[in-house]
């Protein structure tokens, strides 16, 4: 997938996918396509323009940082053998670890970076993330992910501290 970066008005920067011809946020870019967003963030693919590279790296922290309630973890799902993701759960911090053939491990917020730490290129641990996430945080398996919304969801949240869809 090739980005080109663009300048829209009012100074919102945006990137467009060349492959699928329409413009997309940084924010929609993080929440559809995680593994490309923060591999294109550690190869400095942002970096040709000053304030689309600050707003990358804004993006990336928010969405390594997302809140949850407190009673609640979530809990990651990855393959002993291909060490790639295969699942997100939010679960109550009274549960016990998930058991069985997948390891796991549990964080108190959600890291939007999780497929892309364990496996750099895997876009069907992507695709598996961001449908248990709409699951799972928003309660809606059938969300789409528009420009709006996506802007929205990060424009409520900060890198620190935010309130819990």
């Amino acid at each position: 997938m090739v980005f080109e970066i663009e300048r829209w008005p009012r100074y919102a920067w945006i990137a467009r996918v060349s492959a699928q011809h329409r413009a997309m946020t940084l924010p929609q870019i993080a929440l559809r396509f995680p593994g490309y967003f923060f591999w294109a963030v550690d190869e400095g693919v942002f970096e040709a323009r000053e304030h689309l590279c600050a707003h990358a790296k804004m993006v990336a922290r928010t969405a390594t940082r997302i809140p949850i309630p407190k009673e609640y973890n979530a809990e990651y799902l990855i393959d002993p053998q291909s060490g790639k993701f295969v699942g997100l759960r939010i679960v109550h911090i009274s549960l016990p670890p998930h058991i069985g053939s997948t390891h796991s491990f549990r964080r108190d917020y959600i890291d939007l970076s999780v497929p892309y730490e364990h496996s750099a290129y895997d876009k069907s641990g992507d695709k598996l993330f961001v449908n248990d996430l709409k699951r799972e945080y928003w309660k809606k398996p059938n969300l789409k992910l528009t420009k709006t919304f996506c802007e929205e969801f990060f424009s409520g949240l900060t890198p620190s501290q935010a309130p819990c869809a």
